[in-house]
């Protein structure tokens, strides 16, 4: 685990083997395979087996990889509005 990293906050949540999230959109798979493939493209082997396990049921594991998607929407979505 890594303090401080995106990891490190969502792990905090996770309480008990139930993971609690709040703020955050369900995630299909398909939007969890292409992170896969996209971590996988730049070498993150980290994230690819977030992505593996999150694709095999893990919810704590599925938090991560939404917190991930949503992240890299909302920085498009700052891009494209010029913030």
């Amino acid at each position: 685990m890594h303090p401080g990293s995106r990891i490190g906050r969502l792990w905090d949540v996770v309480v008990g083997g139930s993971c609690i999230v709040l703020g955050m959109r369900d995630v299909t798979d398909a939007e969890v395979e292409s992170l896969r493939t996209a971590a996988g493209q730049a070498g993150d082997l980290e994230q690819v087996a977030i992505c593996e396990r999150a694709l095999d049921g893990d919810a704590a594991a599925r938090a991560i990889c939404a917190d991930a998607i949503v992240s890299w929407e909302a920085e498009q979505a700052a891009r494209r509005s010029g913030s």
